[in-house]
């Protein structure tokens, strides 16, 4: 299990009552022998049917007349008030009022398996077993005996959703025409580096550009700040800290000398500093939207998000080459490894995948599936390319040549993965998942270990609460029924002896004692878990929605990436989710973006603003930058130099623009107010 790094099952944390499957196989010989009387009288209707259910062109009219006569009438008058599209309610996630809906099922697993009368979370709720529906009062014998020959025949259904298709207003040739004219569209060249019109100003490149753009509006940079302020501004950058009083008498002294020597030894000094980690790897979690609770209505705490705040630290602090730690981040655990901490390590990097904002009092698991996929697709996108292809959710993009379709196939890839971030699965958390259990030893600090003496203790007491769950749903089934005497009095369902609540406290418990038990192993030593993602056991296409909503499914669009940034075919395998083709397409050279929205984020955190003062948006309505040539000769150094973050801020702090003043020109701001080109350092 430890080499093979195996998810742990959902039930791991799951707060579901305990298996009755027993319970399920024991038919009561009545119900029983009705159904087999109801099976024979419908026995050429049944023949007809398959395990797998009827396809909607082989529906008959005998099966038409079964469910619209027998079925849809008691969902209607039963169900629907809480599990329908119009009342716009989907209690435990179930929709009962289409096909797919009553199929898919819900929190609590598959609904109906056409042709399997001993499964299905339908029957047993019905039955009153681990749920009871329609609460308070039971369906009549003869209703359930009609819903166990429907589903024996196959559960033919005519409620089929129909597909639409949509067409896109974008075309192919829209989208080449944005490839050969937007800027942000073409791969980043190496510009000619400019000659500069005062040869003793710049120190390096950078400064030849800011220069010429200078010139070219009548502007000349202002003059060199002093040795202290300098100090302050790029400790604080640097390191989040302001140097001392020693830092600064020396640095002083230092600068005296010589300027350039001195930057270049405190600028080396901060970049080994373990603080340089803590202050740009907050830079990224920041955009990577890094919290340790999910927020919105149920704040629930994510308790491993500790682990990737410290892979994003130590990948700063180590320089890790930006296209690994983006590939790391979107396929971590695709990635082949050499030793178990390495895979570890990329599986706690796909943490960037699970964290982010959930809505987990969501009933309906496929509204809470849909939403989880679009804020992976926003946040990737924006944080990554700096383009938000989440506005083609609903529709093609309004701006950018981003058809609605680029969306899809870009949820295929992430519907087609697993997420697990691993929140407590009590209270009105509907959507608990459980943790990636990680193939090294590193427990939380904060874990403690448990005896083998108490381990036993637990799973006595489990039991005993296991058999009591047991025992309280067969009594309130027999209650429900008029079948159940205490004492010799006849017992009611709502007697606070074998109540629903009381019955939902036990199964909370069993909860609490599976999860403190699973977070030690059979020695009872803190197990290490990690949030993450995983890929899921079989790649699927998404169906693009029409504006966005379920119950509009249109064509299916196969698996892909978005066109417009595509310079050659991407293909994606038909047996791959597509994650990885994902991370490499992102970091390959010719992507015309992902070079270009990192050192403009770098230049960001440096000067106050970035060369694009949008940095989430290079599209048509983001802003044009104010050096391109710049920005290019940045991106293609950042790639050179093996996509490492500390060599630009090494450029770019040496750089002569870097160690301007902030003084005020009445001249120069009248000229450019905004500082967009640069002539004196920002506040």
């Amino acid at each position: 299990f430890q080499a093979s790094g195996d998810i742990l099952s959902a039930e791991n944390q799951s707060i579901m009552s305990p298996p009755m499957r027993f319970y399920r196989q024991k038919i009561d010989f009545a119900a029983g022998l009705l159904s087999f009387v109801s099976l024979l009288s419908l026995n050429a209707i049944a023949l007809s049917g398959q395990d797998e259910g009827i396809s909607d062109e082989k529906i008959s009219k005998e099966h038409i007349d079964f469910f619209e006569s027998k079925i849809r009438p008691v969902l209607v008058k039963n169900c629907y008030g809480c599990h329908s599209a119009k009342t716009g309610k989907a209690r435990g996630g179930l929709m009962l009022d289409t096909k797919d809906g009553i199929r898919a099922g819900g929190d609590s697993g598959e609904g109906v398996l056409p042709g399997d009368v001993g499964e299905g979370t339908i029957l047993s709720a019905i039955n009153y077993e681990d749920w009871e529906m329609p609460p308070g009062r039971p369906l009549a014998n003869h209703e359930i005996d009609d819903i166990r020959a429907w589903i024996a025949m196959g559960a033919p259904d005519p409620r089929a959703t129909k597909i639409g298709k949509i067409n896109s207003t974008i075309t192919d040739r829209d989208i080449e025409a944005a490839k050969n004219d937007f800027w942000a569209y073409q791969s980043p060249k190496m510009p000619d580096v400019p000659v500069a019109s005062d040869a003793k100003w710049p120190r390096n490149s950078i400064d030849r550009f800011v220069l010429e753009k200078l010139t070219e509006n009548e502007l000349t940079p202002t003059v060199d700040t002093d040795a202290e302020t300098f100090l302050r501004r790029i400790c604080v950058d640097l390191v989040g800290l302001p140097p001392s009083l020693e830092q600064l008498k020396w640095f002083s002294e230092a600068w005296k000398k010589d300027k350039d020597r001195a930057i270049q030894y405190v600028t080396q000094s901060l970049l080994d500093s373990d603080r340089f980690g803590e202050r740009w790897g907050r830079h990224w979690l920041d955009v990577a939207r890094y919290a340790e609770s999910s927020g919105k209505e149920l704040n629930s705490t994510f308790e491993n998000a500790w682990r990737y705040r410290d892979y994003v630290i130590d990948a700063f602090n180590n320089d890790k080459p930006y296209d690994e730690f983006i590939r790391e981040q979107i396929a971590g655990d695709l990635i082949p490894v050499k030793t178990d901490e390495e895979w570890s390590e990329h599986l706690i990097a796909t943490g960037f995948l699970a964290l982010g904002p959930k809505t987990l009092s969501e009933q309906n698991p496929r509204q809470f599936t849909a939403d989880l996929i679009d804020e992976q697709i926003d946040t990737t996108t924006r944080v990554v390319l700096g383009m938000s292809v989440a506005c083609a959710r609903c529709h093609d993009h309004k701006f950018d040549p981003i058809p609605q379709t680029d969306y899809y196939a870009m949820a295929g890839i992430f519907q087609s993965t697993k997420t697990y971030f691993g929140t407590a699965s009590l209270g009105r958390n509907r959507r608990p998942t459980s943790l990636i259990e990680l193939p090294v030893a590193d427990p939380d600090p904060k874990a403690k270990a448990i005896s083998r003496s108490e381990i036993a203790k637990m799973k006595k007491e489990r039991d005993e609460l296991e058999q009591e769950y047991i025992t309280a749903q067969r009594n309130r089934r027999l209650a429900a029924r008029g079948q159940l005497f205490i004492d010799g009095k006849k017992v009611s369902a709502n007697d606070p002896r074998i109540s629903f609540q009381k019955i939902g406290r036990t199964s909370a418990q069993i909860a609490q004692l599976d999860s403190k038990m699973k977070s030690v192993d059979n020695n009872g030593k803190p197990a290490s878990y990690c949030m993450g993602v995983q890929t899921a056991d079989s790649p699927v296409n998404s169906r693009l929605l029409i504006r966005g909503e379920l119950s509009k499914p249109a064509q299916e669009i196969p698996r892909g990436l978005v066109q417009v940034l595509s310079h050659k075919e991407q293909k994606i395998g038909r047996r791959s989710s597509g994650r990885l083709e994902l991370a490499n397409w992102m970091t390959e050279k010719a992507n015309p973006l992902t070079a270009r929205v990192m050192v403009n984020r770098i230049w960001q955190h440096l000067f106050g603003e970035g060369i694009v003062s949008t940095p989430e948006n290079f599209g048509a309505t983001g802003q044009f930058p104010t050096h391109p040539e710049l920005l290019d000769y940045l991106a293609v150094k950042f790639m050179e130099s093996d996509w490492s973050i500390k060599s630009i801020i090494t450029e770019i702090v040496q750089s002569r623009a870097y160690r301007m003043s902030s003084g005020f020109d009445k001249n120069k701001f009248e000229i450019d107010p905004d500082n967009r080109f640069l002539w004196r350092a920002n506040q």
